[in-house]
């Protein structure tokens, strides 16, 4: 009973972890393989030809993480940082410059998005055709020509 206590209460705080950044998916991927992995490693230790290749790729999951974190801390710092982090120091570069105008956060969108718009319907060939840009033309005697 009390093994049921400690696993439900590790599920909860597991769930309970909110910061989401670029590394979330990475994360949780250390947090479920590298456990598994150490575990199939311990069960299979008799036989070495299964136990050292499940050894290798279970190792090769946090570096795979650290060589991304640390990409991500070089070339793009601000998408390590949580979006309520984000969307907080938003409000407050807004409310620095002077704005009157209260904002709420909770109503902000999160990363939606864009519209794309509708392609042209290209079932008609010759419409097709008709419509396409030339961007230059081809000249037999001296090659491509531009327009």
């Amino acid at each position: 009973m009390p093994q049921r206590d400690v696993l439900s209460d590790l599920v909860s705080k597991a769930t309970a972890v909110a910061v989401r950044n670029v590394m979330n998916p990475l994360l949780w991927l250390n947090a479920t393989v590298v456990p598994a992995g150490f575990t199939v490693v311990v069960l299979l230790q008799e036989t070495l030809i299964l136990a050292i290749p499940i050894m290798m790729t279970t190792l090769a999951v946090p570096i795979f993480t650290l060589k991304h974190y640390g990409y991500f801390a070089k070339h793009a710092p601000q998408r390590l940082q949580s979006e309520e982090f984000i969307i907080q120091q938003q409000r407050l570069m807004i409310q620095q410059k002077g704005s009157e105008i209260e904002i709420d956060i909770t109503t902000l969108e999160l990363g939606s998005n864009p519209e794309i718009p509708a392609l042209p319907d290209w079932s008609d060939n010759q419409k097709a055709s008709s419509q396409l840009p030339i961007p230059h033309e081809v000249d037999a005697d001296k090659g491509r020509r531009d327009v």
